[in-house]
């Protein structure tokens, strides 16, 4: 109390250090408090601000979109827009429904009546945080300008080797025996293209992309003869495409297991063995030839070497059955099981020979051991030589019934002292010449 009456009196002695320091303390924590409550009200009214100018925007682009011809609504890329120096970035997706009530074209089934455009706009800005984007949608009836009464539209949908849709591939559209482009589209996520107002007529769409192929092995897919009507939507069926694979195959023999070549007494395929590729697809019922390098039926692969590459597969999910020879000669036998096939690395598969021994004694000059398939004409008339007469020749071939002469020049013209052989997966076939 006195020092009290002292202060109050007048002495100016002033405060203690300790009332000093409990005093800025309560300051302290008090300006804190408040500073927090400024900064969150500037920061609300900044996010509002932006959200607005996003509001803005997206309800610009929605009128914009309304006057787009579908073309350019259908490909409208991410845009960005500066604000009072504030960034903002504008997405369009648009999508043409039908009136099946199956909601987008890609869904649609073929022959289906143009009704509407549905376009959505989102706007986003990068102090936006936690804060949901800013979203605005509008549905434009048909027919909407780009897409009227006297056009039709075309959809096109790429799909992957197991069916799923391709997205992000560019779909060239031509007329039919036409190489001029009429229109080229990217394949949305779920991997369609949609093209819209194009005249009545008939169309081919393609797809080339580096490092995809086609079920045919081609690094170009195309579907043909597409039919757009007026007023409708034409649906093209869908069009496999996918990255390729590649086969490296060897082969082993029968009835030993011995793989070939491994030492020089093993049995020796012809290194231009002709090779089938069959594959069966789960999109197509049949089973169908395929070599990339031989486009022309039947589709056969022919190399120098052993083991062989076989490149620009379509990786079918059950991958290939592998044939020596063709696939229509007679005894004509797979390998054990399709290999499923890699997109990333080789896969290696096998092709199951028979075995052949050749003993000959024919002297009076160079003369080859060569051997062609003895059947009704449905196979190659490949001739593959197998040795040198006066050696022992182990040869091992595709199972069937085969003809083994001795030839100068290595082709049936010149061919002599002819054999005719079973090729079997159960004894060893032998050919003798005296």
């Amino acid at each position: 109390m006195n020092r009290l009456r002292q202060r109050l009196s007048g002495d100016d002695s002033g405060f203690t250090l300790v009332e000093m320091m409990v005093a800025l303390v309560v300051f302290a924590l008090m300006s804190s408090g408040v500073l927090a409550t400024l900064l969150t009200v500037v920061r609300t009214g900044a996010s509002n601000r932006d959200r607005g100018v996003a509001a803005d925007l997206a309800s610009r682009q929605i009128e914009i979109a309304r006057n787009m011809p579908v073309d350019q609504v259908l490909a409208f890329p991410n845009t960005p827009v500066q604000v009072d120096g504030r960034s903002f970035t504008v997405r369009q997706e648009a999508a043409i429904l039908t009136l099946d009530g199956v909601g987008s074209y890609c869904d649609a089934t073929d022959g289906s009546a143009l009704a509407y455009k549905r376009v959505s706009v989102t706007v986003t800005w990068p102090s936006m945080g936690k804060v949901d984007p800013v979203r605005s949608d509008t549905l434009i009836k048909e027919p909407v300008l780009g897409a009227d009464v006297s056009t039709g539209a075309l959809v096109v949908k790429l799909v992957d080797a197991k069916g799923a849709g391709l997205p992000g591939h560019t779909v060239v559209v031509t007329r039919d025996g036409s190489a001029a482009t009429v229109a080229t589209q990217r394949t949305d996520a779920s991997g369609c293209a949609v093209f819209a107002a194009l005249p009545p007529g008939l169309y081919t769409a393609s797809v080339s992309t580096i490092g995809y192929v086609g079920t045919d092995g081609k690094p170009t897919a195309t579907r043909p003869s597409i039919t757009v009507t007026a007023g409708r939507v034409a649906k093209a069926t869908p069009l496999p495409y996918d990255k390729k694979a590649q086969l490296l195959l060897s082969y082993t023999v029968v009835p030993s297991t011995a793989t070939v070549p491994s030492t020089p007494n093993d049995y020796t395929a012809p290194p231009t063995l002709l090779v089938t590729l069959a594959s069966t697809p789960t999109f197509a019922a049949t089973t169908a030839p395929l070599c990339p390098a031989a486009p022309a039926a039947p589709c056969i692969s022919q190399s120098l070497t052993w083991p062989r590459t076989v490149d620009s597969l379509f990786p079918f999910p059950n991958g290939y059955v592998v044939y020596g020879d063709d696939q229509a000669c007679p005894g004509a036998t797979p390998s054990p099981a399709p290999a499923p096939l890699s997109t990333a690395i080789s896969t290696a598969q096998a092709i199951v020979l028979g075995r052949l021994d050749v003993t000959s004694k024919t002297t009076g000059g160079a003369r080859n051991v060569i051997a062609w398939r003895a059947d009704n004409g449905t196979c190659p008339t490949q001739v593959y030589v197998l040795g040198k007469a006066g050696q022992a020749v182990r040869a091992a071939l595709p199972f069937g019934t085969w003809t083994v002469a001795t030839s100068v020049n290595a082709d049936k013209a010149t061919a002599t002292s002819t054999k005719t052989v079973v090729v079997s997966q159960t004894a060893v076939a032998t050919a003798v010449f005296n």
